[in-house]
């Protein structure tokens, strides 16, 4: 092949890219512009749906009825969530506008939630075979107290995945308050540090007084519900579970034991003190720090010659606390004490608690 053929093959080589360059940075172009103005009209549709709702909550209602200008929105709304972008903005704001709001301008959303029937397509995400899909759903109708999902997110309390689980607990407990509560009894999966904390800040909403006895939930075989409960329980400040709590100084848990020592010691019950001195040599290190925690909210002098024992301890935790105590119930006993000790440890503890802690 001679050099004009060659150069000549280069060339269309050269000429086909060109071109073909040419109608990719057309075609991008293009493609960019499109979806500038797709991203104009999404945005314009959002902001006046956002007007169209803002002004459906200040409307007032004609007696108990939609006014007309109400009405009119609601076919406009109801028209627009037959279509998927524009159903997905829309419940973008009703999510969005619903955490600024409050009073009655909540239930009127919850109202119009329901009117325009996005409800269903809610409940519709709680089909699929996507976790991620069923999670905003089970959170959507949190939000919007849509009590009538009840039957349908039961089935979600004990869901493989956690994101789901926790979605499902919170509907319960914020749609139906205090009885919703009861359905977390079914739960056998473990209830996280993180779960127990969103319940527990639910509940602080509630009126203590109307919480129903809950001294029963001590007795479940999930151990993680029992110590959810505990939290409850110290939140609320339901001393009436006492009887329940000396039951659980014999639980296998660990972890429940001392929950319960520390709650006993919280109520101030005496009965506790004589039940633990008399196995304290068989508690955990732990055990026994939280039950000297007891002693010293309930400390009277009948507890020197228990507390004395210990204040030659190994670890250095209960040797602090049992001197603490006894520098509270008998300084006598604690200075004659202080006079003789030659630990190096005691006497840095003495002399902190002397510069720390003066009668």
């Amino acid at each position: 092949m001679n050099t004009f053929w060659l150069e000549y093959i280069i060339w269309i080589i050269v000429a086909v890219l060109a071109i073909a360059i040419a109608f990719l940075i057309l075609f991008l172009k293009t493609l960019r512009d499109y979806n500038n103005l797709k991203e104009s009209q999404r945005l314009a549709y959002r902001k006046k749906s956002e007007q169209l709702l803002i002004n459906y909550i200040y409307s007032e209602k004609n007696g108990l009825d939609f006014s007309k200008n109400q009405l009119e929105i609601i076919r406009k709304f109801k028209k627009d969530v037959l279509n998927k972008q524009k159903r997905n903005i829309i419940t973008a704001i009703f999510i969005n506008l619903i955490q600024e709001v409050s009073g009655e301008l909540i239930l009127s959303m919850h109202d119009l939630y329901q009117e325009i029937g996005l409800f269903h397509y809610s409940e519709k995400k709680l089909k699929s075979k996507k976790w991620n899909v069923i999670a905003l759903g089970i959170r959507d109708l949190r939000q919007f107290k849509v009590r009538k999902a009840e039957k349908i997110i039961d089935k979600f309390i004990n869901h493989p995945r956690k994101e789901v689980r926790s979605e499902a607990h919170l509907y319960f407990i914020q749609v139906f308050e205090l009885k919703g509560l009861e359905k977390l009894k079914a739960l056998k999966l473990p209830l996280s540090e993180w779960d127990q904390i969103q319940l527990l800040n639910e509940l602080k909403l509630f009126d203590s007084l109307k919480v129903p006895d809950i001294s029963s939930w001590l007795r479940l075989e999930n151990d993680y519900l029992v110590i959810f409960i505990l939290n409850v329980i110290k939140i609320l400040n339901r001393i009436d579970t006492t009887d329940e709590l000396l039951n659980l100084l014999d639980h296998p848990n660990s972890t429940i034991r001392i929950k319960a020592i520390e709650l006993l010691g919280l109520f101030e019950v005496i009965e506790a003190k004589i039940i633990l001195k008399e196995k304290f040599n068989a508690l955990s290190n732990k055990e026994k720090i939280a039950f000297l925690n007891l002693i010293q909210e309930t400390a009277t002098k009948e507890d020197v010659s228990f507390v004395i024992n210990f204040v030659n301890h190994e670890m250095f935790e209960i040797k602090f606390k049992a001197l603490k105590i006894l520098k509270t119930l008998d300084q006598k006993e604690y200075n004659l004490l202080s006079n003789e000790s030659k630990d190096i440890t005691s006497n840095k503890i003495i002399h902190f608690l002397n510069s720390n802690y003066e009668l």
